[in-house]
């Protein structure tokens, strides 16, 4: 009679062990009491208990192991889930961050403080700009002559004080100090106008000045021998202004080079007596300190002493005019000729 496999119902091959279509192992019929004796006597093997196979008892005690179908997955349930964990996030950024009527004065200051960045560096760059140094008095006064060798008079326009100077001129303190006035005294400060006047009388100074330097310089030493006697050179050349303007060598500009810059008559300018009353011409001025310096420079064969007087306004120097009254240096921006530099000690001793 065949056998069939308990599991699968498969029809089982005799002496076979397991099934062959489910792999299941195959019970085998248990004999009777009197057959397993009969066959022990048979055989004269020991009366000992069946051994028990753990592998296949392990088998056999192991339910099947069914998959199961994974679970259907509900989109509007996934959707609704996104909406609420992206409600929290959004719902935790704004308890860390501003409160709302914060937000509007927040975005102000940050559009505040770019633009103060950008005009600090637009500061910055228009203050180094052209080689522009206003760090010591002998940085500007340097300055000031590589703008001449350029033949840049904006540059060189932009090295004096008439900016700070008129807008911070005490009429008061000019009157208290210098006790007389003329057409070229600067107005009371009283609106935005006179400051705009003020301004312009002293551009219009240094402008005068920067030019006959330049006239000088542009001519010669014919030009600078002539200005050392304190005679406008024009004039005793037979020129006229214009004829003069035109006749300068813009060439000579550009073999300018300058070989020393230092403080006017020392020893007199280090003694607390003429500092304080050179402090004092400049605060009329609102500067918090005034020097007097001489340039010694040369013009292809050509040296020239020019004087210069400088201000200090907030660590930043600029020149107010181009002479010094300690070294004795001709006034209006005409410079002296100077044979040998031995010269140029004279006005710093």
């Amino acid at each position: 009679m065949a056998n069939f496999c308990k599991y699968c119902g498969e029809p089982l091959k005799s002496g076979s062990s397991f099934c062959g279509k489910c792999g299941r192992p195959v019970q085998k019929p248990v004999p009777r009491a009197g057959q397993a004796e009969q066959g022990r006597k048979k055989t004269g093997m020991p009366k000992t208990p069946p051994r028990r196979d753990f592998d296949q008892g392990e088998r056999e005690q192991t339910p099947p192991v069914m998959l199961e179908e994974p679970p259907r997955r509900n989109f509007e349930q996934g959707k609704q889930v996104k909406k609420d964990l992206k409600g929290r996030r959004n719902s935790g950024k704004r308890q860390s961050g501003l409160p709302k009527s914060l937000i509007p004065l927040a975005a102000a200051f940050s559009v505040f403080a770019v633009i103060l960045l950008v005009s600090l560096i637009l500061f910055v760059a228009a203050k180094h700009s052209k080689g522009i140094d206003t760090s010591s008095p002998e940085k500007i006064v340097g300055s000031l002559l590589e703008q001449l060798e350029a033949q840049d008079m904006e540059g060189a326009l932009a090295c004096f004080s008439s900016e700070e100077a008129a807008g911070n001129f005490q009429y008061e303190k000019y009157v208290e100090v210098y006790d007389q006035e003329s057409a070229d005294t600067l107005l009371p400060a009283e609106d935005e106008k006179v400051l705009l006047i003020n301004q312009r009388k002293l551009e219009g100074q240094a402008a005068d000045q920067v030019a006959s330097t330049i006239h000088v310089i542009g001519l010669g030493e014919t030009a600078g021998r002539l200005s050392a006697e304190g005679v406008t050179p024009w004039k005793k050349l037979g020129l006229s202004k214009k004829e003069y303007v035109e006749n300068v060598d813009s060439k000579n500009l550009k073999k300018l080079s300058v070989e020393r810059v230092e403080l006017a008559a020392q020893k007199k300018q280090n003694t607390d007596e003429t500092q304080k009353e050179l402090n004092k011409e400049g605060a009329v001025y609102g500067a918090q300190e005034r020097r007097e310096y001489v340039a010694l420079y040369t013009v292809g064969e050509t040296s020239y002493i020019q004087g210069f007087t400088v201000d200090c306004y907030d660590g930043e120097w600029k020149i107010f005019s181009m002479t010094s009254k300690l070294a004795g240096t001709p006034a209006l921006g005409i410079p002296e000729t100077a044979k040998k530099s031995a010269e140029f000690d004279e006005y710093t001793e």
